[in-house]
């Protein structure tokens, strides 16, 4: 009988040892199977295969954590991904997969649009595993990031780190790209800038010469004013008033244009306008002028 006893007992536990090779085998058999779905793109057959391989005892159960987080971010259920990269991260860091888990952290939180914090994930990456064959994907996806920020001069140097330091990267084309889009835009945005100081600079024209307008009508209208005084007034006077006048703003003219002609730019176009607006209503008064003188010396 006791002989019967210890042959059952052995019985079971063969049973039991059978039993965890057979499960310990078949979570192998459903990873393998899981990574030949994922690597033809099967991902909804890979994540049954890897949660198969998940619920396992054998050590291959980190490895099923880790490509399940990968299928369900290519699915794009970056959410469920995450909670299992988190897992995976927290409960298997000596596996061989934890370094580019690190990695894939920052890629999911781009997905989800956390873009700062996907920056701070790769910059932990790249700090941790700076030879890690994923340090150029890490560039380029900060960059990504970055770019999505609105911050291009930092985007543009990540996607320059790729092309420049990664030359053999499967990164360096896309790289190459997003810097040449960046550099459009900042000439684009010079463009925009020189047609919006160009557009300033017309109003001001405008503005300028609707004002000279208003001046030399007023000009015209003074004078006008003056001619009819001097009918009855002494012409001789106003005579010698505007040729004093006159030889006044000549010199006053001629210093201006000295003390402006080594200038440039937009500030001296402007100063050069004024004084030829100036010399214009000269010129109408040295007219003004030599009409008094002839009517002047037509009356004596």
């Amino acid at each position: 009988m006791t002989k019967f006893i210890r042959l059952a007992a052995a019985l079971a536990a063969a049973c039991v040892l059978t039993a965890g090779a057979a499960a310990q085998e078949g979570g192998a058999s459903s990873l393998h199977r899981g990574i030949g779905f994922y690597k033809v793109s099967d991902f909804e057959k890979a994540a049954d295969a890897f949660r198969e391989a998940a619920r396992g005892t054998g050590p291959e159960r980190g490895d099923a954590h880790f490509w399940l987080a990968k299928t369900l971010s290519a699915l794009e259920r970056y959410d469920e991904a995450a909670l299992s990269l988190e897992h995976f991260v927290k409960s298997f860091p000596s596996s061989a997969y934890f370094p580019e888990a690190v990695y894939e952290r920052g890629r999911l939180l781009y997905f989800q649009r956390d873009y700062d914090a996907a920056i701070i994930a790769f910059q932990h990456f790249l700090t941790r595993y700076p030879d890690s064959q994923y340090a150029p994907n890490a560039f380029f996806w900060t960059g990504e990031a970055l770019f999505a920020l609105g911050n291009l001069s930092q985007a543009e140097r990540m996607f320059m780190t790729v092309v420049n330091r990664y030359p053999t990267s499967s990164r360096l084309e896309a790289a190459r790209y997003r810097a040449a889009v960046i550099g459009l835009k900042h000439r684009e945005e010079e463009l925009l800038k020189l047609l919006r100081w160009s557009h300033e600079e017309y109003l001001k024209a405008q503005e300028s010469r609707q004002s000279l307008e208003r001046t030399y009508a007023e000009i015209v209208d003074s004078y006008q004013r003056q001619l009819a005084a001097l009918n009855t007034g002494n012409l001789s006077a106003e005579v010698v008033r505007l040729s004093e006048e006159t030889h006044r703003l000549k010199s006053e003219l001629a210093a201006q244009k000295s003390q402006h002609s080594s200038s440039s730019g937009p500030e001296y176009e402007g100063q050069m306008r004024i004084l030829a607006a100036r010399e214009e209503a000269l010129t109408l008064k040295e007219a003004y002028l030599e009409q008094l003188i002839q009517e002047y010396e037509g009356k004596r």
